[in-house]
Parts: structure tokens; C-alpha cells; sequence
């Protein structure tokens, strides 16, 4: 039990870092950070879970991004064929407020 509540205690951690940072963490950002950092192996669906749990807990704080990614069609010759763009979403976590 006393290393679920320090995996919270680095999952906000890693949330400050990235907001002080001006960065805008993904939930593959905090896995990552979570192994190279602090040491812990986890799971990505458990550190999704963490920060669910945080996130009702009102100390963590999710928004969904919508971008725009250039996909374009292109031959061997480098023309374009066909112009297209994706949308991309990515879900930014960051604390609530801050203690």
C-alpha cells in the first residue's frame, strides 16, 4: 500500500516538472519519466489508472488537445498526389491547482 501512495506522490511530481517546464505530459510521457527517473516499472494501464484516480480526486487535471498532422500522398518523384490532414489528439495532465 505504501508504494501506491508514493507512485501518486511521483506522478504529481513528474505533473509540477512538466508544468513549470511549460510542457504538456501524455500518460506515455509520465510512464516513461516514471522508469527513467524515479526507477519504478510499472505498467502503462496501471499508471493510466493513477492518474484517473488522481484526476477524481481533483489533484490532477486532464485536457484533451486536437491538432493537425500534414499526411500527404506522395509518389516516387516527390509530387503530391493527394493532400490530407489528420487529426491528432493527445491528452495533457497537469495538477489542478497547485498546495
Amino acid at each position: 500500500m505504501k508504494e501506491l501512495k508514493d507512485v501518486n506522490r511521483f506522478l504529481f511530481i513528474l505533473a509540477l516538472r512538466a508544468k513549470f517546464r511549460g510542457l504538456k505530459p501524455s500518460i506515455s510521457d509520465y510512464h516513461k519519466d516514471l522508469k527513467g527517473i524515479f526507477g519504478y516499472e510499472l505498467c502503462y494501464s496501471a499508471v493510466r489508472k493513477r492518474l484517473r484516480k488522481l484526476e477524481q480526486l481533483d489533484i490532477l487535471r486532464s485536457n484533451l488537445v486536437k491538432g493537425f498532422v500534414r499526411n500527404d500522398l506522395v509518389d516516387s518523384k516527390g509530387e503530391i498526389k493527394l493532400r490530407r490532414h489528420t487529426k491528432v489528439f493527445q491528452e495533457d495532465i497537469l495538477p489542478e491547482r497547485l498546495p
